[in-house]
Order: structure tokens, then C-alpha cells, then sequence
């Protein structure tokens, strides 16, 4: 049997080897893709574990009043040791927390937050009135949802004037007993207010402070300053401020935020919007027209001082915190309010009135008050709310100003 001979033309050969060559190309392109592929999505996996631990720690945080075991930051191992930690750290800023959560100073997704209590305190009250031997007396259209801490005399719906009752009338279930005295203040919060006035002789002239107007960040050292210019001033400062005064009027085209101020008396003027938390020994005066945003609140000490007051005007909105803390005058000859709140104006969060209060208008959150009144052109009534709207609200975040539960609540991302 013969041999088949074929022959092959030259020019085939380097054919096969150029087809070879890319075919190997593409298999080489192909499996770096997939190695590219798998380096992609592990690099993705690393930052959101990243992610998912920052987050993991702020739970931590907001539940566990013991991660930080009385220091101002920790590092904390969210698994096993080998693990990088997070890094937890708080700074107290009047009556809330800046809390910041990062694995390294560089950090592209730290987070800084301004922080609350869920809780104002164990009650969780709508409304709380002390108990002054006598009644609540609800008159007008008053309406107050949420538990009710009353005096043992309980709650009375009265006509007033020529006008009948026609608000809500509260169930049996919603009213609980009250007692003389207000719940207790934090002693934290106390210590941290005390330790915050003596600064004012480290403080600089408020026209000095670097970079005005811009935001000072909670990242940068405090700046403390001071402000002792007569009459109205127009303030352009932002962020981690605390400035200090003796009677300041705060002009309503004034650019403030996120702030704190010390100072004898404070009036805000009419159209002001902003935030600030003020710390006052006598008066603090909102005028009409007023936006105070989260986080803002107004706290007046009355030790020492015979006639502590905050006056809240027409069209006023305040989202934070209004207090008057250490009362101790006799009530029962007390004729003026320590606390005035004009129909039309709003607080959103802490009420908390060691003194006599005139309550117009509507709070959501919570109101705790030693004692109340309604006044007309013809008579007074004690321990009476008239024409008032009091809701319990549970979404908001509460100041640390009371004892109460730890449980922390974002306010706003700082960063």
C-alpha cells in the first residue's frame, strides 16, 4: 500500500502561528479579567465591611453605656483580635454629644454625629405637673396626648370665662400620679456647665476668632470667646464656638449655628434662624418669628437670682430644649411667670420649668413644670392650661440635661 503525500504551502505555517499566538492572548486577556474581577469585588468587599463596621460601632455606641468606660475615646475590636479596631470617640456639646466613629484619622467614610437621648427621662411624660396640694385644670381647647403625671387631686375640665370646655378629654389609663418635686437634674451635665464657665478667661475677642463665618470644625480645638459690645450685634460664628457675654442682644441677621453661649441675659431679636445653645443666669428672650434648629435649647440657672425668666414670642419655633433649673422661690405668692410662651409658637423636644409657668401655643416632646396658670382680663386661674397643645413626641432626640435612660439618637450628620 502506497503513502499519501501532502504538502503544505510556506505560507500556512506562520498563519498557525499568528492564530495560536492571539488564541493564547485571549485566554491570557480572559483569565486577567477574571483576576482583575476578583481584585475588584475583594476591594469592594473591604470597603463596605469597612462601612458596615462604622455602623456596627455606632449601634454599639447609641445601646451600650459602657463601651467607653468613662474615657472621652476608645478603640474598640468589633471581632476577632486580629481585626482592625474602630475607633469611638465623644465630645460633650451643651446638652448632647459629638460623637465621632472612624477606623484612622483618614478615613474616607468616618462619621461625626450630633447626638441625643432617645429618652428625656424614665417617665416619658407629655406632661408632668407637681403637685401642689390641687387639680389640673384643663380649660379651652387644650389637648394633651401621651401619659400624664397629675397631682393626687387629678385632672378637672373647666369653663372659663364665658367659654366651655372643648379640647380632649384624658383616659383614665394615660394619667399617672406626680409628686412635689420635678424629676432630678443629671449631675453629669451640672459638673460639665460649671466646668465650661471658667473658660471665659481663656477666651479671645469674638471679632478674632480665624475664619469667620466659615464652620468650625468639631476636628479643631474649641475656640473660646467673649463679646462684650453694648447693644445688638450681628454674629457670624459657626460650629465648635462657645462664646461668652454679659447681656447680649443677637441681632435676627446674625449667622449662627451649632454654637454655645454663657451670658448674664440673652434676647434674641425677630427673625432670627439659626442654632445655638444659650446658658443664661437671669433672661433669655425669643423674639417673634424666631427659628431656633436642632441642636438648640436655652437653659437658665435661677441659683442666686430672684427672678429667672425665658419668654418665647408669637410665631417662635425652638427645636432643642427650653429649662429653668434650681427654683427655689415660694410659688404660692408668685404673681409673674418665670416662663412665657405666646399662642402660635412651637418647642420641639424638653420642657423644663422649675418655676411658674403662662404656656400658650404647642409643645411636642415633653413638658415637666412645677406649676402653672391662666390669666384673662378678669381673673386668674392656678394650675390651669388654657387653649394649649402638649404632644408626646418619641422621634425626637431629648437633651442630656435629666437623669433618664442612656439610649442614645442621631440629630444630624456633622460629617
Amino acid at each position: 500500500m502506497g503513502l499519501n503525500r501532502h504538502t503544505v504551502d510556506a505560507f500556512s505555517l506562520p498563519a498557525v502561528v499568528v492564530i495560536s499566538a492571539l488564541v493564547m492572548m485571549l485566554i491570557v486577556f480572559a483569565f486577567s479579567l477574571k483576576t482583575l474581577d476578583f481584585h475588584n469585588h475583594g476591594l469592594y468587599s473591604d470597603l463596605k465591611q469597612a462601612r458596615l463596621d462604622l455602623h456596627s460601632a455606632t449601634a454599639l455606641y447609641m445601646c451600650d453605656s459602657t463601651v467607653m468606660g468613662g474615657a472621652d475615646s476608645v478603640y474598640v475590636n468589633l471581632y476577632d483580635e486580629g481585626e482592625d479596631a474602630v475607633v469611638i470617640g465623644k465630645q460633650r456639646w451643651g446638652m448632647y454629644e459629638s460623637v465621632y466613629i472612624r477606623h484612622s484619622k483618614d478615613d474616607p467614610f468616618a462619621k461625626r454625629y450630633m447626638m441625643g437621648r432617645k429618652a428625656e427621662s424614665p417617665y416619658r411624660a407629655a406632661f408632668w405637673l407637681c403637685d401642689r396640694n390641687r387639680a389640673l385644670t384643663l380649660g379651652g381647647g387644650t389637648s394633651i396626648s401621651g401619659p400624664v403625671y397629675v397631682p393626687y387631686n387629678g385632672v378637672t375640665y373647666s369653663e372659663i370665662g364665658d367659654r366651655k370646655f372643648q379640647g380632649a378629654l384624658i383616659s383614665s389609663d394615660r394619667l399617672k400620679l406626680s409628686n412635689r418635686y420635678l424629676p432630678e437634674l443629671s449631675l453629669e451635665s451640672e459638673i460639665y456647665l460649671d466646668s465650661l464657665k471658667g473658660m471665659s478667661n481663656q477666651s479671645i475677642d469674638y471679632r478674632s476668632v480665624p475664619g469667620a463665618g466659615q464652620y468650625r470644625s468639631f476636628e479643631e480645638p474649641t475656640i473660646y470667646a467673649h463679646c462684650h459690645a453694648p447693644g445688638r450685634v450681628e454674629l457670624h460664628l459657626n460650629g465648635n464656638i462657645v462664646l461668652f457675654g454679659d447681656r447680649l442682644v443677637l441681632s435676627g441677621k446674625s449667622d449662627v449655628h451649632d454654637i454655645m453661649v454663657f451670658a448674664r441675659s440673652v434676647i434674641i431679636e425677630d427673625g432670627f434662624r439659626g442654632s445655638a445653645q444659650i446658658f443664661c443666669e437671669d433672661t433669655v428672650r425669643i423674639g417673634a418669628n424666631v427659628r431656633l434648629e436642632y441642636p438648640s435649647g436655652a437653659v437658665v440657672d435661677a441659683s442666686g437670682f430672684d427672678f429667672p425668666y425665658i419668654a418665647v414670642e408669637e410665631g417662635s419655633q425652638v427645636n432643642g430644649y427650653l429649662g429653668i433649673i434650681n427654683g427655689e422661690k415660694d410659688y404660692y405668692v408668685q404673681e409673674k411667670p418665670n416662663f412665657k410662651m405666646r399662642c402660635n409658637s412651637l418647642v420641639r423636644g424638653l420642657v423644663y420649668m422649675d418655676g411658674l409657668c403662662d404656656i400658650a401655643g404647642s409643645i411636642k416632646g415633653a413638658a415637666y413644670v412645677r406649676d402653672c396658670f391662666y390669666r384673662d382680663s378678669r381673673s386668674t386661674y392656678v394650675g390651669t392650661l388654657y387653649d394649649v397643645s402638649i404632644d408626646r413626641e418619641d422621634s425626637l432626640a431629648f437633651p442630656l440635661l435629666l437623669d433618664g435612660p442612656y439610649r442614645r439618637k442621631i440629630i444630624k450628620n456633622l460629617y
